[in-house]
């Protein structure tokens, strides 16, 4: 594998994260946290469109994700 090959999975990887932004966008915001189950705040489910989970979680899922490159 080289670098081209490397750049490619990169974009494919990136491409997908923009279509399932897109799509959680479209869906309407989870009154609570698919991980934790707390309450979402007003405000976070206001502004975040589509979202799924509380900031704390969220940013594990973040972390998480980045560690995977």
């Amino acid at each position: 594998m080289d670098i081209v090959d490397l750049t490619q999975i990169r974009f494919e990887h990136e491409d997908n994260l923009i279509l399932k932004s897109r799509k959680k966008a479209e869906r309407e915001s989870a009154l609570f946290c698919e991980d934790c189950g707390i309450r979402i705040p007003d405000q976070r489910r206001k502004y975040v469109l589509g979202v799924r989970t509380c900031v704390s979680c969220q940013s594990v899922r973040e972390r998480d994700n980045a560690q995977d490159f």
